[in-house]
Formats: structure tokens, C-alpha cells, sequence
């Protein structure tokens, strides 16, 4: 097959379906490339990954005494572009309905019949897949647009749901989802130059001000929306928690009643699941400077203050059990006192947190 595949690559040359490498051309003068791929997986990928012995559980079809590919449940693998590697033929890629097909089969195949954990490896991979085809084919219509809308909700949710399991990596998870968002934003900017209007734009744009709280120019850059999205509701909720962070964080840690506000319009009914999901990321930050905030108040404001009580501290910072705050007030070594089994945070006016706190 490999032989094969250099007679196909010059009989797409020789139709003008393909640049000819051997030819340098100008950007303006490239011939468009249109994938032709009509299954998950390209064929010849199928083939070579078997042989190789690189295919995952869920493309395979096992018996007592043997396991081989299942051609219909392959799904094409995330390649990285290396310098000198073989460049694609149309054949290896999809076009944009058979991506929708793909998309639609993670989802509703993978993710629905064996859960988000289990798959999360396999569905990660190959929804990287789906945006790189759409890359190689510079396809960036709505067709695209749904299908990083999708990817995106995807990493948002894993983001809260496998955070704590072994072996996630948030890092590179975020990682994606901001390449997803930064995608998307591009697409919005493109569709607002001509006049096209995506309905979830003002949820995705949302989701890049949180993913970018911290961003000194994220406001400037959300007020070149479109009106009717820089007014949406949800844009403006995502301005509302920047502003608590810029208050915050930004100006000598704030006030703890500026953080108790925040977490509170977090969890509230108006704070959809997804976005208060993507405000988990930056959790570890704010309470920091929660706790440096509270620090402060005692230091300057108390000569003697009995422990703060633990269960009530939890409550302003959001945490779902007491243990999980004590496990962070342990990490940054603040004082910590048992009484009957209640627990009490002891601030200390004679130190300064900020120096035991680091990322």
C-alpha cells in the first residue's frame, strides 16, 4: 500500500488536485485542498495501524483466540505535522460531513455507552483529529464552527468532571481547550466581517473571557464584539467575574467580601454549569487571595481574634467539604485548631501570607 500511494500521490498532481512539492508556488496561487475520505478512518491508516498494533480498545474486534481491526468503528488519529513527514493525500482526509459523522459518534457512540473517564484518552485524541482535518482543508464555515463549539464543551466538562482523577492532565487540557476558544474567536471575527451570525457566538466569547481572566486587555478586546454579543447576558456575567478578579487579585488582594461575592454569583442559578465548570481553573488563585485578603483584615484591624471557623470559611470559599479546605490552609502551613471536632483557622497578624504562596 505504501508503494501505491506515491503512483496515487502523482496521479493528484497530475489532476490539479494537489500541489506538487517539487514545484514551489506562491500562497495566493496553492491549489485548495478538498478531503475525500468518506469513513472515520482513512483506509490506509486502518491498515497500517493494525499491522503496527496500534489500535485502542475501542476499534477493535476480539475473539477467544485473536483481535483485529473493526473498519467501522476506527476513528483517524491525531498526526503531528513533523518536518520531512509523508504530507496527506485527500484520501486520508474527511470532508466536513464525515467529520460531523465522527463528532456525532464520539459523542453519542463513545462518550454516552462507556463514559467520560474511561474514554477521555481516546475522544481527546481523536476530536484533535477532526480540528486538524478541518485545518488542512483551511475550512473555517459553520460547519467548523459547530464542531469546535462541540470540542469545547467537551474540554470544559472534562476540565471538572476528571480534574481529580489519576493520570489527567489539566495543563495539557487547557492547553486544547484555549486552542479550541482561540479558534473560535477567529471564526466569530471572520463571520462579523461578512455578516454572519452564529448563534452560540455570546456563550464561546463568554468562555474566553474566563479562560483569559487574567488578561489585562480582555476587556478592550470584548468591547470590539458585536453589540448584541458584548450585551449578551452571558458576556456580561463573564465581565462581572473578571471585574471581581481585576478588583481583586490585581489591586493588593481585595477585600473578602469581594471574593464571598464572587463565589456566591458563581454558584447561583443565574451561572450556567459550563462557566462556573471553566471558573474552576482559576479557583486555586482566587482563594489564595482569599486567604491573604483575610490575613490582612486580622492583621491590621484585630490584636487578639479567636480561629476562624473552618465550616464557615468553606462556605465563603466555595469548597465542597471542609476536608478539601484544610488540605490547602495544610499546603500554605496556616495554622490550624481542633476543638470537638470543629475546626478553626488561625490567622496570624504577625506574618504575611503572601510569601508562603506560590504557583
Amino acid at each position: 500500500m505504501k508503494k501505491e500511494r506515491e503512483h496515487l500521490r502523482k496521479e493528484y498532481i497530475r489532476k490539479g488536485l494537489i500541489d506538487d512539492p517539487d514545484k514551489p508556488c506562491r500562497l495566493e496561487d496553492a491549489i485548495p485542498f478538498v478531503g475525500e475520505c468518506q469513513d472515520m478512518c482513512p483506509e490506509f491508516e486502518r491498515y497500517e495501524r493494525e499491522y503496527q498494533k496500534n489500535l485502542d480498545k475501542f476499534e477493535i474486534i476480539s475473539t477467544d483466540e485473536i483481535s483485529y481491526i473493526d473498519h467501522l468503528r476506527a476513528v483517524k488519529r491525531y498526526q503531528r505535522s513533523d518536518a520531512g513527514k509523508e504530507q496527506p493525500l485527500p484520501c486520508d482526509v474527511r470532508p466536513p460531513p464525515i467529520l460531523k459523522k465522527t463528532l456525532n459518534y464520539l459523542v453519542n457512540e463513545i462518550i454516552v455507552n462507556y463514559g467520560i473517564e474511561a474514554t477521555h484518552s481516546f475522544v481527546r485524541d481523536r476530536t484533535r483529529s477532526i480540528r486538524q482535518d478541518f485545518s488542512l482543508q483551511n475550512i473555517r464555515d459553520k460547519s467548523a464552527v459547530d464542531a469546535h463549539e462541540r470540542i469545547a464543551r467537551y474540554h470544559i466538562l472534562c476540565l471538572h468532571q476528571l480534574c481529580e482523577k489519576e493520570g489527567f492532565s489539566i495543563k495539557q487540557e487547557i492547553e486544547q481547550l484555549f486552542k479550541v476558544l482561540q479558534s473560535l474567536q477567529e471564526f466569530y471575527d471572520e463571520g462579523k466581517e461578512k455578516n454572519i451570525i452564529y448563534p452560540n457566538e455570546a456563550e464561546f466569547r463568554a468562555y474566553y473571557i474566563i479562560s483569559h481572566i487574567f488578561d489585562d486587555d480582555i476587556v478592550r478586546k470584548a468591547e470590539l464584539y458585536s453589540k448584541d454579543v458584548f450585551f449578551h447576558p452571558l458576556v456580561q456575567l463573564a465581565l462581572d467575574f473578571q471585574s471581581f478578579t481585576e478588583s481583586g487579585i490585581k489591586k493588593n488582594a481585595g477585600s473578602l467580601n469581594l471574593y464571598t461575592r464572587l463565589f456566591k454569583k458563581l454558584f447561583s442559578p443565574e451561572t450556567p454549569y459550563l462557566m462556573a465548570c471553566l471558573m474552576e481553573i482559576h479557583f486555586n488563585t482566587i482563594r489564595k487571595f482569599s486567604l491573604i485578603a483575610m490575613n490582612d483584615a486580622i492583621k491590621y484591624k484585630y490584636n487578639v481574634l479567636p480561629p476562624y471557623p473552618a465550616e464557615k470559611l468553606k462556605d465563603l470559599l466555595g469548597f465542597d467539604s471542609v476536608d478539601d479546605l484544610l488540605d490547602l490552609l495544610r499546603a500554605y502551613s496556616i495554622e490550624i485548631e481542633k476543638v470537638n471536632d470543629n475546626y478553626g483557622v488561625i490567622f496570624d497578624k504577625k506574618k504575611t501570607l503572601i510569601g508562603k504562596f506560590h504557583d
